[in-house]
């Protein structure tokens, strides 16, 4: 009688179709995790600039340090001088704002020269970035974003 060592053809496809089965369920949820991460470290980066201007802006007496905000990127200004730092969006993210409101300064004191409220669409959410009246920073009020098909 003669051993058989090793699986057959039928055995080997059937572990491959449960394994590729397997990983394609997966990738949906890396990508809805790498966008989330997105975001997050977008709203990170964003707050230590903020910080940046701010700190700049009241331990140095400058008033010439500001963000201003373009419909891709924004970039960190120092006078008129030629910016220092520019941070593209992600990937889908849309800014929607006037022209006026696309300027963060602030005064001396650290407190904010002019309060507003800027929006931006993501693939997931709608974001409203607060620029608040007073020392604070700014605050993010998120809305979860429905998609017309």
């Amino acid at each position: 009688m003669m051993q058989r060592n090793g699986f057959t053809l039928i055995e080997m496809l059937l572990t491959l179709s449960i394994l590729s089965i397997l990983f394609l369920l997966t990738i949906p949820l890396q990508s809805d995790l790498l966008t989330k991460q997105q975001e997050e470290q977008f709203i990170e980066v964003l707050q230590q600039d903020v910080l940046l201007i701010q700190n700049q802006s009241s331990k140095h007496r400058r008033d010439e340090m500001y963000i201003r905000f373009f419909d891709d990127y924004y970039s960190i200004l120092s006078g008129v001088n030629k910016p220092f730092a520019y941070r593209e969006y992600p990937a889908d993210w849309t800014l929607v704002t006037t022209n006026q409101s696309r300027l963060i300064r602030f005064v001396q004191t650290g407190t904010i020269l002019q309060p507003r409220t800027l929006v931006m669409y993501t693939p997931n959410h709608k974001l409203y970035i607060v620029f608040p009246l007073g020392k604070g920073r700014f605050y993010i009020e998120k809305e979860k974003r429905i998609l017309d098909d």
